[in-house]
């Protein structure tokens, strides 16, 4: 978890208290990207960059080995999440080279969060529900009787 933290600038306290409590798992913090990453093309807004440190051993041990891993869905914009290798192959058989089969998955999506803006902003719900990271709904108000 700590190399995401080099991928960006001005992390915030609540930006490592959220990955403290969700990683590794299913949430992904958008951070202002460190202005020499400005060779990486990522797609997107190019001042910032989407992190996560996802609950795969497979995917931990190879970043633990190799850093940090640009890296996107294993699914098509407006196409169903592949489950299990099989349906990974099928949908991106030709843009990617290997699949790695760890068993089938939940389908289910990271919530991705915006930590760029004050106050947080819920881009994407997935796993985690905005009250279970703290925020009353997905436009990254604080819980009632919460305090930041």
């Amino acid at each position: 978890p700590d190399d995401a933290w080099t991928l960006a600038v001005e992390v915030s306290p609540r930006a490592r208290e959220l990955a403290g409590r969700f990683w590794p798992g299913p949430l992904t913090l958008v951070l202002r990207r460190d202005p020499g990453l400005a060779g990486w093309e990522l797609g997107g807004d190019p001042a910032t960059i989407g992190v996560r440190c996802p609950d795969s051993p497979l995917v931990r041990a190879v970043a633990r080995r190799v850093g940090p891993i640009a890296t996107t869905s294993a699914n098509r914009h407006g196409h169903p999440t592949p489950v299990d290798a099989v349906d990974a192959a099928a949908a991106l058989l030709g843009p990617v080279g290997v699949v790695a089969d760890t068993g089938p998955c939940d389908g289910v999506a990271s919530t991705v969060v915006d930590l760029t803006v004050e106050p947080p902003r819920v881009l994407r719900l997935g796993a985690l529900t905005a009250a279970a990271l703290g925020l009353d709904d997905a436009t990254g108000r604080p819980e009632p009787g919460r305090d930041r």
